[in-house]
């Protein structure tokens, strides 16, 4: 049985970059990314939203309290 692989071109400065050329930090970069924007569509699409905390309006909204 083979499996399946594929490969991503990144377009960066009109250039079209493997995925694969990227330097390992650039890699774990895109992957942590995808991953957040992918778990992102998906509850959005449950019709949830993920929280993001903000330190500076954290502290506005306490300093209110």
């Amino acid at each position: 049985m083979k499996l399946a692989t594929f490969s991503f071109v990144l377009h960066k400065d009109d250039k079209a970059i493997p995925f694969e050329e990227l330097s390992e930090e650039e890699q774990e970069e895109y992957k942590k990314k995808f991953t957040l924007d992918f778990t992102d569509s998906i509850m959005w699409a449950r019709g949830y939203q993920r929280v993001r905390k903000d330190i500076h309006n954290s502290k506005s909204r306490s300093a209110e309290t």
